[in-house]
């Protein structure tokens, strides 16, 4: 009789631990796909705005303005964009996307959208800026 409990306490412990096990891989694994839809995400935004910017460098125009055609947030949390030396960032939480952008520009700025890419051009040295819309 005690050896019965003893051994469908044992069956009953491997089911919980078994149980905690798949729970566990289900919740890690949840977790991985919305690291990886947020990643990207984040970079089709950065792909974007870096489109934004070749067209607007692209152009014969001395000066002009373009509005970056995203959705100003994510999932409900806005993200900021950032412009620095050859490259764009898009930040959100805890996630990062850069992407490099080869120009022969200087690249400043940074906001949350709607944003604006102004392209400027002082002395011959092109600059694109974002700014708030």
């Amino acid at each position: 009789m005690v050896s019965q409990m003893v051994s469908h306490s044992v069956y009953l412990l491997i089911a919980l631990v078994a149980i905690a096990m798949i729970l566990y891989t289900f919740s890690s694994y949840r977790e991985n796909i919305e690291k990886v839809s947020m990643t990207s995400n984040l970079n089709l935004i950065a792909d974007t705005v870096k489109l934004e910017i070749l067209k607007l460098y692209s152009s014969s125009e001395e000066s002009g303005k373009i509005e970056i055609p995203l959705q100003s947030d994510l999932g409900g949390k806005p993200f900021i964009v950032k412009l620095s030396q050859g490259e764009v960032t898009v930040e959100l939480d805890n996630f990062q996307v850069k992407k490099q952008v080869f120009i022969n520009a200087n690249l400043d700025g940074m906001s949350y959208l709607p944003a604006s890419l102004v392209l400027s051009n002082s002395g011959g040295v092109k600059t694109i800026s974002l700014v708030s819309s």
